[in-house]
C-alpha cells in the first residue's frame, strides 16, 4: 500500500468515527421529533457509512458503481436535510415540486447504479463510470452549495447565530467536493492527494455541525425563501466565474509549470478556494460589491417593491423581540447598509429626546425643538450628510449643528421623520461598512421611509395614550364606587350623630352606635387600602398663593418622617397663581418621595428662590437616586410604581401635570447613588398675566 493510500485510509476512518460520535450526540441530546431532526440523523448516519466504505476502498479497491451508490447517497442525504430546513414562502405546490425533485434524484441514483453495473459494455466501462461519477458529484456539490447559500441568506438576522455554523460545516463538505470534482472535470482524472485528504476535511467540519445542532435542538425555526431568490441565485453565476478562472489558471500552470507544475497547481487551487471563502464571509466585500452593482448594472439603485416589503416586515416583526423604536432604526439603517443608529422623538416638553439605538442611548443629549438643527429639519426636510457638513458646512446654508453631534465620528446621516408636515423626530445613521456617495434616489427613498416610520411611531404613541386614558377611566370608575360607599358611610354616621342627643343615655343605643362605628371603620379601611393615595389633579381653583406658606405646610405634614425636611431660602413675597391645596398636596408627595429614598441619617432640603419671572422650588436629597433611563421612561408614567401594592403610581404624573397646567415646568436631575434634585418652576403671580 502506498503512503497516500495509508493516509487516505486513516483520514476516512477518522471521518467515520467523528460522524459516529455526532450521531450519538444527536440521539442523546436532540429534543423534539421533527422532520428536520430525522433528516439530520439520516444524513450523519449516511456519512458514517460513507467514511467506512471509502476507508475500505483505500485498502481494497471497490468497483466504481458501488462507490457511485454510496457517494451519491451521502450527498443526496445532506441535500434532503437542507431542503427540509428551507421552505418556499407562500407556495405549497412549489414545496411539493422540490420534494419530488429530491425523490427523483434518489431514484436516479438507484437507476444509475443499475445502469453502470449491468448495462455499460466492459470495453467502455471504466471511462463511462469515471465520467459519470465526476459529473454527478460536481452537479450535486453545486446544488448543495446553492441550498447552503439560500439557507444562510434567508435566515433572519436574529436566528443566524444558530445557523451560521451549520452553513459553514455543510457548506465546507460541498465546497471541498466542488473543488475536487471541478478539478477532476478539468483534467479528466481524480487526483489522489485531493481524494485522500477529503476524509480529513470532512472530519474537520463535524464540530461545526455539532455546535449548530446544539443551538437548534429541535430545528423548529422555519426559513422562508422567495421564488425569485430560489431560481435566480447568485451562487450559479459566482461558481461559474470561479470555475472559469480556476480552469484557465490551472491549465496555464499545468502546461507551462515545468517540474514545479503539480505543486504550483495545488498552491494555486488552494489560494483560489481561500479567496472565494474570504469573499463569501467578508461583509465589507459584499457591501462594496452591492454598491458597485447598484451603480453600474441597474437603471434604478433599488428594487422598490422589495425595499418596501422589507420595511413593512421589519416594522411589523414585533414577535422577534426589540422595541418599535429599535425596529424603526433598523428599517432606516438597512437601506444604506449601516449596522446601527440612534432615534430622537418629539415629546411634550418641546424637546427631541433620545429613544433608542447605539447612538441614541439615554445618556445622549436632548435637542430642543427651537434649536437651529430642529428648525432646519422641520423647514427644509433635508437629509444631512455629516461628512459633507464637516468638510464644508456652507452647503447647508450656515446651519449650526450641536458640537457633540459633529464630533461623533460614527455619525453619518441625519434623516428627518416628518409627520403631517411637522418634525416628529429624526434618525441618526452610523457610517456603513462600505463608503458610498448618496444620490437623489437615496435621498428620496430615505425621506419617504422617514415619513412612513414617523407614522408607525405616531400610531404607537397614540395607542399608548389610549391605553393610559383607559386606565384613567378605570380609575374614575373605581373612584365612583368609592364615593358611593363613602356617601353611605357618612349617612350612617350622620344618623348616629342626630340621634345621640335623644338616646345617649340608652345602653342599647350606645352598643348599636359602637357597632355602627366599628363597621364604618372596617369599611373605610378597605376603601383606603384600595385608594392608596391622592385624587386627580386639575387646574381649577387657581388663586394667588404664598409659596413659602405652602412649603411650610407641606413640610409640617411630612415632619413626622425621618429625615426631617429643611426649608432653605427666604422666599418672601414669592407668589404664584395656583390652587393652594393642590400645590400643598403635590409638594407633600414630592417631599415624601425624597424621604422614602433617603436613609434616616441623610437629608432632605426644600430651597426657594426666584429666577427671572419664575418662582423656583427645589426638593433635594442625598438618597439612592435614579438613572436617566428610569427618569425618562418610567418616573412620570401613570400607574407605574416601584412601591408595589403600597402605591398607585400616579403621584409623579399628577405633580408634572399640575405644574404643566399651571404654566410651569418640572425637571429632574438624578443619578444612581448621587441623590435627586426635583425643580418646580412656576410663573410668579405678578408676571403670569391672565393666562391660566
Amino acid at each position: 500500500m502506498t503512503a497516500m493510500n495509508e493516509f487516505g485510509f486513516f483520514a476516512y476512518i477518522a471521518s467515520s468515527v467523528m460522524f459516529a460520535g455526532l450521531v450519538l450526540l444527536l440521539v442523546t441530546s436532540l429534543r423534539g421529533r421533527t422532520v428536520q431532526t430525522g433528516l439530520l440523523l439520516f444524513a450523519t448516519t449516511m456519512t458514517v457509512v460513507w467514511g467506512a466504505f471509502l476507508a475500505y476502498d483505500n485498502r481494497a479497491p471497490i468497483p466504481l458503481p458501488w462507490l457511485f451508490l454510496v457517494e451519491m447517497s451521502r450527498d443526496v442525504a445532506w441535500l434532503t436535510f437542507l431542503a427540509g430546513v428551507l421552505r418556499l414562502e407562500g407556495s405549497g405546490a412549489l414545496n411539493r415540486v422540490i420534494r419530488y425533485v429530491i425523490y427523483a434524484i434518489w431514484g436516479g441514483i438507484v437507476v444509475g447504479f443499475i445502469a453502470l453495473w449491468a448495462l455499460v459494455p466492459k470495453p467502455f466501462a471504466e471511462t463511462v463510470h469515471t465520467n459519470t461519477f465526476i459529473v454527478t458529484g460536481f452537479l450535486l456539490s453545486l446544488m448543495g452549495l446553492i441550498l447552503v447559500e439560500q439557507l444562510y441568506r434567508n435566515t433572519p438576522d436574529q436566528f443566524r447565530w444558530g445557523m451560521k455554523y451549520l452553513c459553514l460545516g455543510v457548506g465546507g463538505l460541498f465546497a471541498y467536493d466542488l473543488f475536487l470534482f471541478s478539478h477532476s472535470l478539468l483534467f479528466r482524472e481524480i487526483t489522489g492527494e485531493l481524494w485522500a485528504a477529503r476524509g480529513a476535511a470532512n472530519a474537520l467540519v463535524v464540530p461545526l455541525i455539532a455546535v449548530a445542532a446544539q443551538r437548534n435542538p429541535s430545528w423548529a425555526v422555519d426559513i422562508f425563501i422567495s421564488r425569485h431568490v430560489a431560481f435566480y441565485s447568485t451562487s450559479i453565476l459566482g461558481v461559474g466565474l470561479y470555475l472559469i478562472a480556476m480552469a484557465l489558471g490551472g491549465y496555464y500552470i499545468r502546461i507551462y509549470g515545468g517540474d514545479w507544475g503539480s505543486a504550483a497547481e495545488i498552491v494555486f487551487l488552494f489560494g483560489a478556494a481561500l479567496l472565494l471563502f474570504v469573499m463569501l464571509i467578508s461583509e465589507q466585500m459584499r457591501a462594496r460589491l452591492k454598491v458597485f452593482l447598484n451603480k453600474h448594472f441597474y437603471r434604478y439603485r433599488y428594487d422598490y417593491r422589495q425595499e418596501w416589503l422589507r420595511l413593512i416586515e421589519t416594522m411589523s416583526a414585533t414577535e422577534i423581540g426589540g422595541t418599535l423604536q429599535e425596529q424603526a432604526i433598523r428599517g432606516v439603517t438597512q437601506l444604506v447598509g449601516s449596522r446601527d443608529g440612534g432615534l430622537w422623538i418629539r415629546c411634550d416638553d418641546d424637546q427631541l429626546l433620545p429613544a433608542g439605538g447605539g447612538l441614541g442611548s439615554p445618556a445622549a443629549p436632548a435637542i430642543a425643538l427651537g434649536s437651529p438643527l430642529a428648525k432646519f429639519l422641520a423647514q427644509r426636510k433635508w437629509i444631512i450628510d455629516l461628512e459633507e457638513y464637516r468638510s464644508d458646512c456652507t452647503q447647508y446654508d450656515g446651519l449650526e449643528i450641536p458640537a457633540w453631534l459633529v464630533e461623533t465620528h460614527r455619525a453619518w446621516l441625519i434623516v428627518p421623520l416628518i409627520l403631517a408636515d411637522e418634525l416628529f423626530g429624526f434618525v441618526l445613521i452610523e457610517k456603513p461598512r462600505a463608503r458610498q456617495k448618496l444620490v437623489w434616489e437615496d435621498h428620496d427613498l430615505l425621506k419617504t421611509v422617514g415619513r412612513q416610520i414617523a407614522t408607525y411611531l405616531a400610531l404607537d404613541d397614540a395607542a399608548r395614550k389610549l391605553t393610559e386614558n383607559s386606565q384613567f377611566q378605570a380609575f374614575n370608575r373605581l373612584t365612583a364606587f368609592i364615593m358611593h360607599d363613602l356617601k353611605n358611610l357618612i349617612a350612617q354616621q350622620n344618623l348616629v350623630v342626630r340621634n345621640a342627643a335623644l338616646h345617649k343615655d340608652n345602653p342599647e343605643f350606645v352598643d348599636d352606635a359602637i357597632k355602627t362605628v366599628e363597621n364604618c371603620v372596617e369599611r373605610m379601611s378597605k376603601l383606603l387600602s384600595q385608594l392608596q393615595g391622592g385624587e386627580t389633579v386639575t387646574a381649577t381653583g387657581a388663586t394667588v398663593t404664598d409659596v413659602r406658606a405652602v412649603c411650610r405646610q407641606a413640610l409640617t405634614l411630612c415632619g413626622r418622617r425621618k429625615p426631617e425636611p429643611e426649608l432653605l431660602g427666604d422666599g418672601a413675597d414669592l407668589e404664584v397663581r395656583a390652587n393652594p391645596d393642590q400645590l400643598t398636596q403635590i409638594l407633600t408627595h414630592l417631599v415624601k418621595n425624597a424621604q422614602e429614598a433617603t436613609q434616616e441619617h441623610g437629608w432632605v432640603r426644600v430651597a426657594l428662590s426666584r429666577k427671572g419671572a419664575d418662582a423656583v422650588i427645589e426638593i433635594a436629597d442625598n438618597g439612592v437616586g435614579m438613572d436617566a433611563s428610569f427618569v425618562r421612561q418610567c418616573l412620570f408614567q401613570p400607574f407605574y410604581s416601584t412601591k408595589g401594592s403600597q402605591g398607585m403610581g400616579i403621584g409623579a404624573y399628577q405633580a408634572k401635570e399640575f405644574v404643566r397646567l399651571a404654566g410651569g415646568k418640572l425637571s429632574v436631575d438624578s443619578g444612581p447613588g448621587e441623590g435627586t434634585v426635583i425643580t418646580v418652576a412656576l410663573p410668579c403671580a405678578g408676571d403670569a398675566g391672565s393666562g391660566e
